[in-house]
């Protein structure tokens, strides 16, 4: 469930639903380059977090989503991407949704159907900075992705090891 915020159904806290706050800057796509981008995304899943708190929804039921390519620019996602820690630091399970994305296009050069090298690549960044949800398109290779990321920060163990594990 991604309510609209800062309006949450009266019943929200009743479901066993994780509600999601998104960062989605203004309507305007015609947005400055040289924004902090991250500092105002931070401040905005703070304020929303506490709205969802006062409306009676569990903290630990939050997601926080800083919303790649919500009304943001190709700079706004590589700032948001390469700072993600910050927003990590708040605290609650992180999604990040940077599958097949624009900002991945217009970095690669590459169309929407020639981005799953680049949205792994993003995907493995914010996982080596905390993110714990993605959300991708093609769900097999990033499993593989996510797997070795996970078993080169010590969350996993190989699926086997035989490799100069000594003769047999």
């Amino acid at each position: 469930m991604t309510p609209t915020w800062p309006r949450f159904s009266p019943t929200a806290p009743l479901h066993s639903c994780l509600p999601t706050a998104s960062h989605r800057r203004a309507a305007s796509r015609h947005v400055r380059i040289n924004d902090d981008v991250t500092t105002e995304v931070v401040a905005f899943l703070r304020d929303r977090i506490d709205r969802a708190v006062a409306a009676g929804i569990p903290l630990e039921r939050l997601i926080i989503d800083p919303g790649h390519d919500l009304n943001k620019n190709t700079f706004h996602s590589l700032e948001l991407t390469g700072r993600l820690e910050e927003v990590i630091a708040i605290g609650l399970p992180t999604l990040v949704a940077v599958s097949n994305k624009d900002f991945i296009g217009e970095t690669l050069d590459r169309e929407l159907d020639d981005r799953l090298d680049g949205s792994l690549a993003a995907a493995v960044i914010c996982i080596m900075k905390g993110a714990r949800i993605v959300r991708m398109h093609d769900v097999p290779t990033t499993v593989a992705a996510v797997r070795m990321t996970e078993a080169v920060l010590g969350f996993r163990k190989p699926a086997y090891v035989r490799h100069n594990m000594g003769c047999s």
